[in-house]
């Protein structure tokens, strides 16, 4: 794996560890490419909702600089 991601098995709320989650950090620039990736690409296997900004906006009122 090539860039900022993760592998882990499981998620963060102890579900069980049957399927594992693929986790990338992209910087607000390449948030086109991330959504291509997300939306397109890899459609089969992600789910709909869109990426998550960090920091939230919404909690912190700090513009977003990596997805």
């Amino acid at each position: 794996m090539l860039g900022d991601g993760y592998i882990s098995m499981g998620d963060r709320f102890n579900y069980p560890k049957i399927n594992g989650r693929l986790e990338f950090t992209f910087s607000v620039q390449n948030l086109p490419y991330l959504r291509y990736l997300k939306f397109v690409l890899y459609a089969p296997f992600c789910t709909n909702s869109e990426p998550t900004p960090w920091p939230n906006p919404k909690t912190t009122n700090k513009e977003a600089t990596q997805y």
